[in-house]
């Protein structure tokens, strides 16, 4: 990636504000924040914490781009935030 773009898409994500557009989301929302990520602080899942929704906050042990770091871990985060929202499963 030629470096200009890469400090553009940082500099995107410093500056863009979207906590008003949160607080509007009436959907179920699955934040997952690897744990050592060094380009996306451990702050940006703040928004996300807010129990009275159906949001949960996964932390996986995995660098930036986690889902190619840890496809399982996330995996296994994915199936068991929508397995929770579909509920208890019929026995046939």
């Amino acid at each position: 990636m030629n470096l200009a773009v890469a400090r553009h898409r940082l500099r995107s994500i410093i500056d863009i504000d979207v906590a008003d557009e949160l607080q509007r989301i009436e959907v179920p929302v699955l934040y997952l924040m690897a744990s050592e990520d060094r380009l996306v602080k451990a702050i940006a899942a703040k928004p996300f914490e807010r129990p009275a929704k159906q949001w949960r906050i996964a932390k996986i042990t995995a660098p930036h781009l986690l889902l190619q770091a840890a496809p399982r871990e996330a995996a296994i985060e994915i199936e068991s935030f929508v397995e929770s929202l579909a509920g208890p499963r019929v026995k046939q």
